[in-house]
């Protein structure tokens, strides 16, 4: 996932230690997998149509006042699960959590994607980008926004937990 390769990238000049980078990415992996369980019970327990499923059947949502429109299609490809909460937005939200935590709330950073070679975006921090991932979904046309803003604060809940429960500084005597 990106946030390993963003933490990677931005811990080798940190200053920090093994056991201090050790301990972060277990953070951010233990955040981001407990997210993605929490969003996909959620998911399975709303049942929320996709925007490429109501778009195509609005004459079957019980509002007059929306068309159907069957050939729509979004830009990116639609998951076959539930659409809401929307998972990136839940990983996303906790694993900018965790680098927030850890960087602070105004560590700017560079990053590229894989799936956008010898492309680099500057971010001002880990939730501008995960805002950006997460709006990306939703002007690819698989989720709404309510579905997006839903799973990162479920994300960012989820993140916040962790950091307060697990993997706490041991003090020797």
């Amino acid at each position: 996932f990106q946030f390993n390769r963003i933490a990677r990238a931005e811990a080798e000049h940190d200053g920090e230690g093994l056991l201090a980078h050790a301990r972060l990415f277990a953070l951010l992996n233990m955040a981001m997998a407990d997210a993605t369980t929490a969003v996909f019970d959620a998911k399975y327990t709303y049942l929320f149509w996709r925007p490429s499923t109501a778009i195509r059947n609005a004459d079957a949502d019980g509002n007059s006042r929306t068309d159907p429109d069957p050939a729509w299609a979004p830009f990116l490809t639609t998951p076959p699960h539930p659409e809401y909460p929307a998972a990136h937005g839940a990983v996303q939200g906790a694993g900018a959590r965790v680098l927030t935590w850890y960087f602070g709330p105004d560590h700017a950073f560079a990053t590229t994607s894989p799936t956008v070679p010898g492309v680099t975006r500057q971010y001002r921090n880990a939730a501008q980008f995960a805002f950006e991932g997460a709006a990306a979904r939703m002007l690819g046309g698989m989720h709404f926004l309510r579905a997006l803003e839903v799973g990162a604060l479920q994300g960012q809940r989820v993140g916040d937990w962790v950091l307060s429960h697990y993997l706490k500084p041991v003090r020797r005597r």
